[in-house]
């Protein structure tokens, strides 16, 4: 379908504002979509990391990591799943 209006291109909007001269790109809604399309589970509480952090130790000479991961590693859906979440939200970075 071709927009002859160059109000939307590639699922972006465009609005234009000949008087000033500007041009301006938004995408309303996309994270939202991309959310509702891989199935977020919404968490209940606010969630500001992705992960427990490792506390630091002022004063220590050395700080050790933690022990080796022993997670199994991604069946071919999971890493196709991985790759449509990385690729959607690049495609809106």
């Amino acid at each position: 379908m071709v927009d002859w209006t160059g109000i939307k291109y590639a699922d972006i909007d465009i609005s234009w504002d000949y008087c000033k001269c500007t041009c301006r790109c938004t995408v309303d809604n996309y994270i939202k979509t991309v959310l509702t399309k891989y199935k977020y589970p919404h968490p209940k509480k606010p969630q500001t990391s992705p992960h427990q952090h490792t506390p630091i130790k002022y004063g220590t000479k050395q700080q050790f990591t933690k022990e080796a991961d022993t997670s199994l590693a991604l069946d071919d859906s999971g890493v196709k799943r991985v790759q449509g979440i990385v690729g959607a939200l690049l495609y809106f970075a």
